[in-house]
Parts: structure tokens; sequence; C-alpha cells
């Protein structure tokens, strides 16, 4: 089969997870014959991030045209995920390229709300239009603010505005089957869902059993990271209590290292281990003596987590909230906990832990053996090659559903107008089959 010139739209810096998996796939492609560049999609401070270190040919999406893009490449690739200034200069350029979509989170309030605070724009005024014109109804009350958690757990679970971006899409890539619904009724092209994959290299391995546990968390340690569930499930058991510490690698906002550490003194438990931000080196030397990953989440905003491959890849046991994308791999490889019961379940997983240590080493050999064929940069690449393949056949009709689309975005239409609707049936009638 002839090889393909793809044009992948993302971050490219060192601080970005998305940035990684997608040089790992990208590695893969390459390898195999196919050609790719990197168009960065950095805005405002992220522009100066260091780069990925990378021979991959690397443009700003900035210093390139819709006309040059398209007359260069096979195929557009974007990655989306919520962050405005790693994934900003996407924004503005969606309805000309109409790319093939590959989202790594679900809620995208803070992509949203940053475009609508970019300089020259409305900042709160675009935001509410914008979702009014989306879900006819408002993203929140008069007395919210948009940096409220609750909030953004509402946002997420009624207008979490996949769909904005989505419906630019000439087709997309999604991760993990919880939000499977909301892409595919968005997007005007064919979707896919491919599981995220990613390399973990040098990965210490599992330590020597000695009878107490390092649990750790890995990421930006969000309010949805359940460290207080994890504080609570060690401070619960009085088998946990004296063997059991906690570290947190990741960047945490002060305002919440001090409510786990608040927490911590309340229940009798040491306070967790903070490393703040690692490089990928420095991850591995804090995973050395890691004896269990948590992935608990809830609520969950990613479409996937690479943190979870990150422990299941590495062969240690890890626990997972039971939603989300955390339910997608089979149920024999992870640590499942109820969400809104988490302490309590991985409080028993974690003392059947210490009474039966082999039964949570074949749970991490199973994990990682799945990991490894599943989950890996090679499985996301073949995958992702079939899929671009195969949506050449309906490139003619989703590119033309989109720029309908842009010409009602330009009249700020809602979009479930009946006009536009009819519009979209039309031209999908006229173009089917191409």
């Amino acid at each position: 089969m002839s090889a393909l010139r793809i044009a992948w739209i993302s971050p490219w810096n060192t601080k970005s997870a998305i940035a990684q998996v997608t040089k790992d796939v990208a590695d893969v492609l390459i390898e195999g014959g196919h050609s790719v560049t990197i168009l960065r999609s950095e805005v405002l401070e992220a522009r100066g991030l260091g780069l990925l270190t990378s021979d991959i040919p690397t443009v700003s999406l900035q210093d390139i045209s819709d006309g040059e893009i398209r007359d260069q490449f096979d195929h557009v690739l974007v990655n989306v995920g919520n962050n405005y200034p790693f994934h900003g200069a996407i924004i503005d350029r969606l309805y000309e390229l109409r790319p093939i979509g590959i989202f790594h989170d679900v809620l995208l309030l803070g992509l949203a709300a940053g475009w609508a605070h970019r300089p020259g724009g409305r900042g709160d005024a675009d935001l509410r239009a914008l979702v009014r014109r989306a879900y006819e109804s408002d993203l929140l009350g008069d007395d919210e603010s948009l940096s409220d958690w609750a909030a953004m757990e509402r946002a997420a679970a009624m207008r979490p505005m996949t769909e904005w971006i989505a419906r630019q899409c000439s087709g997309a890539v999604f991760h993990a089957e919880h939000y499977r619904k909301r892409v595919e009724q968005a997007c005007a092209g064919p979707v896919v869902k491919i599981p995220l994959g990613a390399a973990y290299p040098d990965i210490p391995p599992v330590p020597q059993w000695w009878g107490r546990l390092t649990i750790a968390c890995i990421g930006h340690a969000n309010p949805n990271k359940r460290i207080d569930q994890l504080l609570l499930a060690v401070a619960a058991s009085p088998v946990l209590r004296n063997v059991c510490r906690i570290r947190v690698i990741g960047p945490t906002e002060e305002g919440e290292r001090r409510r786990m550490e608040k927490l911590a003194a309340t229940l009798g438990v040491d306070r967790p281990e903070y490393t703040g931000w690692v490089s990928d080196e420095e991850l591995r030397w804090q995973l050395r003596d890691v004896d269990v990953i948590s992935c608990l989440r809830s609520p969950v905003f990613e479409g996937a987590s690479a943190s979870l491959i990150l422990g299941m890849a590495s062969g240690r046991p890890t626990a997972v909230s039971s939603h989300g994308c955390y339910v997608d791999p089979p149920d024999e490889m992870l640590m499942h906990c109820r969400p809104g019961n988490e302490a309590l379940d991985l409080m028993l997983h974690l003392e059947h832990f210490l009474d039966d240590p082999e039964w949570g080493l074949k749970l991490g050999r199973r994990a990682q053996d799945y990991a490894r064929t599943h989950m890996s940069p090679a499985a996301y690449a073949d995958a992702l090659l079939a899929f671009l393949r195969s949506s050449l056949q309906a490139r003619t009709r989703s590119e033309s559903l989109v720029a309908v689309r842009a010409l009602a975005e330009g009249l700020k239409l809602p979009w479930d107008e009946p006009g536009l609707r009819r519009m979209e049936s039309v031209v999908a009638e006229l173009t089917s089959g191409t």
C-alpha cells in the first residue's frame, strides 16, 4: 500500500502527555514508511515551552496556511484536549481544514473557556453564547464560577463541549466507550474507537515484596484524582495504617496540598509525599519502590488515561474507579472500586494484597501482558492507518457536511436549527456513496 503524508496538529512540548504519546505513534508510522509532520497547536505562554526531542519535522500551525496544508498532505489529524494554551491554535482552523479529530478528553470546557477569553474575545459572553447554540441552555448559573469544581462536574455530565469540536471534524477517533455516543452523534464522518497507545520503556521492575506498600498517584493532582479516598482507605484499616504510604507524582496546587495534609492530620495518618512535576527520568526513579498505582477518578474528564497505561505496563497492581475509560480493560486485571465507595473497596483490595501478595502480583502481570498487546503505539498506529484508508470513501460527504456547518456557524445558527438539519440531509443524500 502507498505511503501516506500525514499532518498531525498537536502540542509538542515536554509538559504535554498528549505530545509524548503522539510522538510514540508517529515514530511507528515513520518506521512503516509514512511521513508525519507535526503542526504545533500551542498558543500564549505554551509557545515558549521546551520542545520534545525528535527528528520529526515540526512547524507552528500559525505559520502555515490552510491551502498549504491541503496541498502537502493526504490526511490532517488534530489532537483535541482540554488545555487551551496547548491546543488553542486549532479552534479557528477546524472548519477550513476539516481534520480527523482525535479526542483525548471528554470535557472541553477549559478549551472553550480559553477560546472565549482569548485576546479580543468577549469572555463569558462568548462562552455562554456558544453553549446556548450547542445545547439550547446555559453552561452555568449566574452565581457560579467557571473555575468551580462542582460546576465542571455538572458540565462534564450534561454539556461537556465535546460536540463543539466533533461537529467540525470530517472523522473522529475516540479512546473508550463512555463518550462514543457524543462523538458519533456530532461528527459528520466516520468514527472509530482506538484504545490509547503509549510506550513506557525502562520502567523499574516491581519491587521485591517486603510487607509494606507504597501507593503512587501519577499526574496533575486535581480533586478528581481521589487522593482523599486513598487517605480514608488507609485510615480506616488497622492493618494498613502502619504499613502504607502515599506518593503523589506530579504537580499539585497549593490549595489541594493543604486540603490533603489537613485531612491526613485529622485522620491520624502520614501525609502524602509530593514530588511536584517530574521528568520522564525522574518518574522512573520515583517508581522504583512503588507497589501499587492508583488511578481512582471521579468525575472522569479524560477520554483515556496515560496513567492507567503506565500502571498496567509497569506490572504493578492498579486501582481504578469503575466508570469512564477505566472499565474498558478486562475486569480480571485491575483493582476495581465503585465510584463513591472507593475508600472501602480500595481498603479491601489492599488488605487482600497484604494477605496474599501473589494475588496482587498476578493482577499486575495480566495487566502488563494486556497493555503490551492492546495499548502499545504499534497497535494504535495499525488501527489508525486502517481507519485513515477506510475514511477516504466518505471524505467528500463528510467534508461537504462540515462546509455546510461552517456557513451556519457564520450565521450563529443553533446546531439544532431545523433549516440547518434539512440542508445537512440534502447534502448527505447528494454525496452518498462518495
